[in-house]
């Protein structure tokens, strides 16, 4: 897991240096990035860096227009989702975010649970190693036990 930060008028500092197709992956932070996919009305450049990366790796961003916001920008008094979940496409359904109500920041926390699927407990099968069996006392057991 990573998580990114960035000062909110801060240029653009997101410089990616190849796109990932590593899995289980969850990339989260407070981007600041701007795209009409996530509420916004615009782009910035980190927005536009965010989606290109995603269209050139298996990652996606969880947060859409719908998504709960995560800033109350005092100033305007709009709500809106700087703060991101990235995550890799094999992980899709193995976990859930949940924002956090108001802790006295302008930020509302996001509480991101990852869960794995109970592991398969199969029987063992019963194995014998020949190469580790006394076969003179095999022999001598088996002989006694014929006649």
């Amino acid at each position: 897991m990573f998580t990114a930060l960035q000062r909110q008028h801060a240029t653009c500092l997101i410089y990616i240096q190849q796109p990932t197709t590593k899995k289980k992956h969850i990339c989260v932070g407070g981007f600041n990035g701007h795209s009409p996919e996530w509420g916004y009305t615009s782009y910035n450049c980190t927005g536009q860096k965010i989606e290109e990366f995603c269209e050139a790796s298996n990652l996606s961003v969880l947060q859409n227009a719908n998504s709960t916001p995560t800033l109350l920008h005092r100033a305007h008094l709009t709500l809106k989702r700087p703060d991101l979940t990235l995550w890799s496409s094999d992980i899709k359904n193995s976990f859930r975010i949940e924002v956090i109500d108001d802790i006295g920041s302008y930020h509302r926390p996001i509480f991101t649970q990852i869960t794995s699927p109970p592991a398969l407990n199969h029987p063992r099968r019963t194995r014998w190693n020949f190469k580790k069996a006394n076969w003179a006392e095999y022999k001598k057991t088996s002989d006694k036990l014929a006649l």
